[in-house]
């Protein structure tokens, strides 16, 4: 019964993407994507809907997110293009509610960042919120940070470099 399974879940991932015939990456087309506790996922393609991160997701070269990115309690997000100057998009908020690491490349939010929880961004890497910055929890590392909108700073315990 395992090897069918195990047979099975790459066939249903393969029939719920597309591949883009002009950019040649492959879409995930199963509306929003989640990630289960105990999950390890690399994301090298476009995720259409929401990315629900209950688990570990790796965003790497050709990873990006059409809507939300919805880092949730208990689950970790590793930005890190495999190239070190990739562009990681997310077309939405990010809400941060675990812990986010930030490796390389420049990671870009078109929307609000949302951070209740901790996290760390190198010193190669680059963020750039679109929008708001909402910062209740503690992100390291701001070298690279800039954000176009307000920033509210709610937490007590914050670090800029």
């Amino acid at each position: 019964m395992k090897k069918y399974l195990l047979i099975l879940f790459p066939l249903l991932w393969l029939i719920s993407c597309e591949k883009d015939e002009l950019t040649d990456e492959f879409i995930y087309t199963g509306g929003d994507a989640n990630i289960n506790p105990n999950d390890s996922v690399v994301i090298d393609f476009t995720v259409e809907g929401n990315l629900n991160v209950n688990g570990i997701a790796v965003l790497v070269d050709s990873g990006k997110v059409n809507h939300n990115l919805n880092l949730n309690s208990g689950g970790k997000v590793y930005i890190f293009p495999i190239d070190s100057v990739g562009i990681i998009p997310v077309y939405g908020d990010a809400n941060v509610n675990d812990s986010l690491f930030v490796a390389s490349g420049i990671w870009t939010i078109h929307q609000n960042l949302n951070n209740n929880s901790t996290g760390k961004i190198f010193n190669q890497a680059q963020v750039e919120v679109k929008q708001n910055l909402h910062q209740n929890g503690l992100i390291t590392g701001y070298k690279g940070f800039t954000v176009d909108g307000q920033i509210q700073l709610n937490g007590d315990s914050e670090t800029l470099d």
